[in-house]
């Protein structure tokens, strides 16, 4: 048996909204679950002098989630039926 998961990732772009439609997106294609991705924005990634620096600390900090956040998200996703998952980059994050 093969599981496929949806990695959502930072593809919602910060919008909760667009994160359930993806959610919801995975389940009617037939995904068994569902991934984000998880970083400190306070010491997961600082700006340094080049410029592909202040975009990709801009896209974290975009794509954020806050533990309340997470939490509606799981329970969205567990009340569809499918499995929800969160990648740690880092053990101290987790």
């Amino acid at each position: 048996m093969v599981n496929v998961i949806a990695e959502i990732g930072i593809n919602f772009g910060g919008n909760i909204d667009v994160a359930k439609d993806l959610i919801l997106q995975a389940s009617r294609a037939g995904c068994w679950g569902v991934k984000f991705q998880f970083r400190n924005i306070e010491t997961f990634y600082f700006v340094g002098n080049e410029i592909g620096d202040a975009i990709v600390r801009s896209e974290i900090k975009k794509n954020y989630l806050t533990f309340d956040q997470i939490e509606s998200l799981q329970e969205y996703t567990n009340s569809i039926g499918l499995e929800f998952g969160m990648s740690f980059f880092r053990t101290e994050d987790l």
